[in-house]
């Protein structure tokens, strides 16, 4: 049970506001996703890298969408920096590269924004959100996303919980930060921590304090406060061919759409695998 896992150190000075929220799509909008290479991504992207925003408007009648970008803290706070202080450009621009569908059941339109772009480029690192707006400046949907920069050295080990109830249940992160020669007064209160879980936002755990210091080095090895429950892999389906299953789909039915069905994966312990040798126990 593999499980991504990325910590995040950010610099800053805690100020009192309330936390941004991402604004959930309406119904015509959908797989809203980020993406690198074509490939489908997690919201963390190195400081200069080149990544997509994506979604899908179902209405597919080319309706003007348009976007800015917005810094904030550590803890989703509102930065106080300039705009030009982190954006080399003018955001608030139209999203020009999209397309419609052809020959699809369901009609849409295929809308692309990169970063950086002819417009605009992020210089800074840190906590973002993208906002959409339609043509009447009303927000559509917003989302979240991270710039970092590999300026400090991290190592992790991730372990079995030490809780006999969860030990097959739960991973625990056992990580060091070394600040080496960076000019930190009270790192114990500068350095700010999160985890993230396979990238979730929602699951992330903040603002861990290290437990001891050897040198330049803060220690945290926890057990209950740096866990995260485990998963299954995500299971890969072949829907492509409508005419007939695959290993892994039951069937495909129409109607006014196709409802691909997919086997139900049912829990193996304690099952008896037949085979022509013997018979194996999960």
């Amino acid at each position: 049970m593999k499980q991504l896992l990325k910590i995040f150190i950010i610099v800053t000075t805690t100020f009192v506001y309330s936390q941004e929220k991402e604004v959930v799509p309406p119904y015509n909008i959908k797989t809203v996703t980020f993406s690198q290479n074509v490939n489908n991504t997690i919201p963390f992207f190195r400081l200069g890298e080149n990544f997509d925003l994506q979604f899908d408007d179902l209405y597919g009648n080319e309706a003007d969408y348009f976007y800015t970008i917005e810094q904030y803290n550590y803890d989703w706070t509102p930065s106080q920096l300039l705009k030009n202080e982190y954006l080399n450009g003018l955001d608030n621009q139209r999203i020009q590269n999209y397309q419609n569908s052809l020959n699809c059941l369901q009609i849409y339109s295929h809308y692309t924004l990169s970063f950086p772009n002819k417009f605009n480029q992020i210089i800074k690192s840190g906590n973002y959100i993208v906002k959409i707006f339609d043509e009447d400046q009303e927000i559509v949907f917003s989302k979240k996303f991270i710039i970092y920069e590999d300026d400090t050295a991290v190592g992790i080990t991730i372990r079995r919980s030490r809780d006999m109830e969860t030990v097959n249940k739960k991973q625990n992160i056992e990580f060091f930060i070394d600040y080496k020669d960076k000019p930190l007064q009270n790192p114990k209160e500068n350095v700010k921590v999160s985890i993230f879980q396979n990238g979730k936002l929602s699951s992330a755990i903040h603002n861990i304090k290290p437990q001891y210091t050897i040198g330049t080095q803060l220690i945290y090895r926890y057990n209950k406060e740096t866990q995260f429950w485990a998963g299954n892999e995500f299971l890969n389906f072949e829907n492509k061919n409508i005419r007939g299953a695959s290993n892994s789909v039951f069937k495909v039915t129409s109607g006014d759409i196709y409802n691909t069905i997919l086997y139900t994966n049912e829990e193996r312990k304690n099952k008896i695998e037949n085979s022509k040798k013997k018979s194996t126990f999960f």
